[in-house]
């Protein structure tokens, strides 16, 4: 084999070439048994050039060329091979790979409902923060709408969830270098929230309520809390936020959710009033002051809202203006 080896570098690049070769059979063969003999073909031959004083290293102080090829070409048969399985069923060649692209094929993967596979993938190939975030959330939403063990409580679902979230489950590989210490930062806005509609969803309202408090984006906090009918919270929410087009959509989201007619209306009114915070209710008191008239009903609702509101003084005023 050394023969064969000094043989080959008798040419200048030819040795290059040859590892290069030794590569693309590798990636572009079905069998791993054919993928390792390759592999470890390429490998001798990085060995054999490092040895070779006619082999010179275009850049100094840096892997080869044909180092990192060898890298890459190692991580995408590790990639191919997984989603390969049986199990899997993704039969993808390596031309196909490339025209996807790693994030395609992450992609691919959570719409067949992978997303335990995909998260792992992502977090394998160091993608952006976004996809593995996504990956993670995707996973963790799989989770909590599985069926769980009979022991399980909410607390713990909820747990299992944030820790898959935080890239924390039990049994993973902990960041080692600086890239993958950002993991440890707090995960991407509106990923606590869309797992804990997952869970809403099936049916986990308990599991729902402990994901969404962890919630840190207002934004989406808010749309959560809107979508599972938390209208107060939401507004709540909003206020604390001081986003006035966030209790806005709060206000109109719960007007929307009530019945079109005179028992609605009055759900309405009293619901702001009563559950709503005071900067909800001031913008309702401000909106219908200026509005006049509502579509159902009543009149002159800004009366009826400061007479709800016992404030009797700005009420009389009103009356007295018209």
């Amino acid at each position: 084999a050394d023969e064969a080896a000094r043989s080959i570098t008798a040419r200048e690049g030819l040795l290059s070439e040859a590892i290069l070769d030794c590569l693309i059979a590798a990636v572009g063969e079905f069998d791993v048994r054919v993928q390792k003999r390759m592999l470890r073909a390429a490998s001798y031959g990085l060995h054999f050039a490092c040895k070779d004083e006619t082999y010179r290293n275009k850049n100094p102080g840096r892997p080869s060329h044909e180092a990192v090829a060898f890298v890459r070409a190692s991580r995408k048969l590790r990639v191919l091979n997984a989603i390969r399985r049986q199990g899997i069923g993704f039969a993808m060649t390596s031309a196909q790979y490339d025209a996807v692209m790693p994030k395609g094929v992450v992609a691919r993967l959570m719409a067949a409902g992978r997303p335990s596979l995909a998260a792992s993938i992502s977090e394998y190939l160091k993608l952006g923060r976004r996809v593995r975030d996504y990956a993670r959330a995707m996973k963790a939403s799989a989770f909590v709408t599985s069926p769980p063990e009979s022991s399980m409580t909410d607390s713990q679902i909820a747990e299992e969830a944030i820790r898959i979230i935080q890239g924390k489950e039990k049994g993973g590989k902990k960041a080692q270098d600086e890239e993958e210490d950002s993991l440890s930062s707090p995960p991407s806005s509106g990923m606590y929230a869309s797992v804990a509609l997952a869970a809403h969803r099936s049916g986990r309202k308990g599991v729902a309520d402990l994901l969404i408090m962890l919630e840190e984006s207002p934004e989406d906090k808010v749309h959560a809390l809107l979508t599972i009918g938390a209208y107060a919270d939401a507004a709540a929410v909003a206020a604390k936020a001081r986003d006035s087009n966030l209790i806005y959509t709060t206000i109109s989201a719960y007007e929307g959710g009530l019945p079109n007619n005179e028992e609605g209306k009055s759900l309405y009114f009293s619901g702001i009033i009563n559950k709503f915070p005071t900067e909800a209710v001031n913008m309702f008191t401000s909106y219908y002051c200026r509005l006049g008239t509502l579509a159902v009903g009543d009149a002159n609702p800004a009366v009826n809202i400061f007479l709800r509101r016992q404030k009797h003084t700005e009420a009389g005023l009103m009356i007295a203006k018209k």
